[in-house]
């Protein structure tokens, strides 16, 4: 199948460019990546989409790589635009190493520097297998069984050399990009041996905040009210008939970090469900699995404490993210599961797991050690507690009593088209933004006294917090975007019920 010149060679459709742009100078990069922007926009179709671990990407072609960035290095110089002695003007866009014959040589006066931003991008861990992509027939895209168990290990996650040409502030750490560029294969020689490594040239990147390519610009709030009973009946069935901790499971699914306040992150909303059993916890994992793009179980015992790596460190010297479990991207769903965590002693390695984990929950913070110090990097990760007593992590939002209701029902998982409108409603959940108005505003202030006159012992501001934050989203639970009276209630009335468990 012939393919259209900019998709097919790229690198050979900008030395054109060059050749008919006349001035030859810093203009030519964005002249370059406007180009190719405007053709993109039209049609993205018959572009393979690969991942960091594909076995076999096309060199030279037009491909777009999914994946997350997981190391951030520091930027280069390049060659924008030089002249050999013949006086030909040439590019060192998109590549490393120069088409320069042997007997040409660069003129040292005509030379236009450039520069790019280099990062790794990585498998995403806990990728779901549903997640779909569009693959080309003629690439092959055949993934093992453990693939998603690959990608959750941090010493087996593959990453791609990543020459970035656009602004630098458009790439973050641990996020979650569809970058469009092209390979290069790249040889090096090594004592006696040659090795050959490749290396991604990225165009255009498209950040992929809830990484659910079910979604598209039609989707509209009304699927989200649409499907919220029949999400809550899923999640009803999944923990035998408990509605208590279905609607909160239901929040948690929906909450997402949406600013910041100071230190505090706005939006999250972690869960302990204790008095959990085995059944249940694989119920509520696997379900996860098949409503989230991301999602994974970490099995907390003393050992897995003690020897896990689970805070990811910067090697300064060789320059390398040695990546850890909890170096996970935002909207991310991670369970923990402590139902077989007995007492034992914790090492040094085993304690700092453990706060590193109290942070995450708590402040939706990642602290990676660069050698002399440590980089706050901002999280945004859904962290769901499943314990027999009361949870070893103090920090989460809220902790309630499972009580079961029902005999076990192993039906609970629907058909793959109810999914996929689960999903979609989940995302869009996640992305409403819930504005408090004027009204709603004073008649919270009178909700807060009228609770701190009842009982001003116990009612705080954090109290106050928690409702506001369960509140809105609640109302982001119906595909509402602005908060109502009986958004407020409801909560009010379920935080109560939670409180009558204990």
């Amino acid at each position: 199948m012939s393919l259209r010149p900019w998709i097919e060679e790229p690198v050979n459709y900008v030395c054109r460019l060059l050749e008919n742009h006349v001035e030859k100078n810093q203009s030519f990069l964005p002249f370059v990546l406007d180009s190719f922007r405007d053709r993109l926009n039209l049609n993205c179709e018959n572009i393979p989409v690969l991942s960091p671990d594909h076995p076999g990407p096309p060199v030279g072609q037009l491909c777009i790589l999914h994946g997350m960035v997981s190391d951030v290095k520091d930027p280069e110089v390049f060659m924008l635009i030089y002249r050999d002695t013949s006086g030909s003007f040439k590019t060192g866009l998109f590549k490393d190493q120069l088409d320069m014959k042997d007997f040409e040589a660069i003129d040292q006066k005509n030379i236009i520097h450039g520069d790019r931003q280099c990062f790794v991008m990585s498998n995403i861990p806990g990728e779901n297998s549903w997640v779909p992509r569009e693959i080309p027939s003629y690439v092959h895209n055949e993934e093992p069984s453990s693939a998603k168990m690959a990608r959750m290990d941090p010493n087996v996650r593959k990453g791609i050399e990543v020459k970035f040409y656009g602004d630098e502030s458009e790439n973050q750490l641990n996020h979650v990009y569809n970058l469009f560029g092209v390979f290069e294969k790249t040889s090096e020689q090594v004592g006696e041996s040659t090795e050959e490594h490749l290396i991604f040239h990225c165009i255009l990147s498209q950040k992929q905040l809830l990484n659910n390519p079910l979604l598209t610009e039609a989707t509209g709030n009304g699927l989200v009210s649409d499907q919220r009973e029949k999400i809550m009946n899923v999640l009803l069935r999944c923990v035998k008939g408990d509605s208590i901790v279905a609607e909160l499971l239901l929040l948690h699914l929906m909450s997402s970090v949406h600013s910041r306040a100071d230190l505090l992150p706005l939006g999250k909303f972690s869960v302990n469900v204790h008095n959990c059993e085995e059944e249940i916890a694989r119920n509520i994992s696997e379900l996860l699995s098949l409503l989230t793009p991301m999602s994974s179980t970490f099995e907390m015992t003393i050992d897995s404490l003690n020897n896990t790596k689970l805070v990811p460190n910067k090697d300064v010297e060789n320059d390398i993210m040695i990546s850890g479990l909890l170096q996970l991207p935002p909207n991310y769903h991670l369970v923990i599961n402590e139902l077989n965590l007995e007492p034992g002693q914790l090492t040094v390695t085993g304690l700092k797991n453990l706060a590193a984990i109290q942070n995450l929950v708590q402040w939706q913070k990642l602290n990676i050690c660069y050698k002399f110090q440590s980089v706050e990097i901002p999280s945004n990760v859904g962290v769901l507690l499943l314990s027999k007593g009361s949870s070893l992590i103090k920090s989460c939002d809220i902790s309630v009593k499972l009580e079961q209701k029902g005999a076990p029902d192993d039906g609970f998982i629907p058909s793959e088209e109810e999914l996929n409108q689960m999903r979609i409603a989940i995302s869009v959940g996640k992305s409403l933004t819930v504005e408090v108005g004027e009204r709603m505003c004073q008649f919270i202030q009178n909700e807060f006294v009228h609770m701190r006159q009842q009982n001003e012992s116990t009612v705080t501001s954090d109290d106050l917090h928690m409702l506001l934050n369960m509140s809105r989203i609640m109302a982001a639970s119906f595909g509402q975007q602005q908060l109502t009276e009986e958004n407020w209630r409801r909560t009010k009335t379920l935080i109560d019920l939670v409180k009558s468990r204990k």
